[in-house]
This record gives C-alpha cells, sequence and structure tokens, in this order.
C-alpha cells in the first residue's frame, strides 16, 4: 500500500484525511492520533463508520465506487462473526450488527460508508 495523500486536519491531536493506494484502488479514511502512519497502514486495520444500505449483493465481484458523500462499497464477507471483508484491494471491518441476518461468511455484501477509520 502506498500513501498517496494527506490532508491534516489537526497536528496537535494527529487527525487527518489519509489516501491510500492499493492494486490501482483508492481509499481514503480518517486517521485519529497515529503516529506511525505507515505502519498502521501496513497493518490495515480499517473500520468502516456510518454505513447505510447493506444488502446480499447478487453480483459476486468486488469494486468501490466514489460518491459525493462517501463511497459504494461491494466485497466478499469472509468472516461474518467478525465483519471482516475482502474487496481484493483492501480488508475492511463493519459491525457485525448492522449485517442482514441471512447473511453468512462468503456472501457477498454491498452498502454505502460514508467514512473509513484507521483503528
Amino acid at each position: 500500500m502506498k500513501i498517496i495523500n494527506i490532508e491534516w486536519l489537526d497536528l496537535v491531536n494527529m487527525e487527518c484525511f489519509v489516501t491510500i493506494e492499493n492494486n490501482q484502488k483508492l481509499l481514503t479514511f480518517f486517521s485519529y492520533g497515529n503516529t506511525d502512519l505507515e505502519e498502521k497502514i501496513n497493518k490495515g486495520d480499517f473500520y468502516c463508520t456510518m454505513i447505510d444500505d447493506i444488502v446480499v449483493s447478487k453480483k459476486h465481484s468486488c469494486e468501490i465506487i466514489p460518491e459525493k458523500e462517501g463511497l459504494i462499497i461491494t466485497g466478499k464477507l469472509i468472516d461474518s462473526n467478525n465483519g471482516i471483508l475482502d474487496t481484493e484491494a483492501f480488508i475492511l471491518r463493519i459491525d457485525t450488527d448492522l449485517l442482514p441476518g441471512d447473511v453468512r461468511s462468503s456472501d457477498y455484501i454491498s452498502f454505502r460508508v460514508k467514512r473509513i477509520d484507521l483503528l
């Protein structure tokens, strides 16, 4: 993964938006208090916040589509118990309480997300 851009919001509290690239896909996330961004990015603990419209996808492919106020993400749920999603470019985490009741590991899901945080 390669850092493309850092937009600092607050240097004292180390708050910023970071854009990274992996497999020719871009992802922008929020980071707070992370003194070593590269190490945290390589660990890859990205958590999707402010999620809407989670559905089981009929398409069995992964994509990240930018929208005016966030992203539409489609990926393979590799662990439904822990909310781990593979988008082929990034591994993301989502709140399992938001998953539809009929979703299982290996299902493809799609949702809107307004922000992704680096934990």
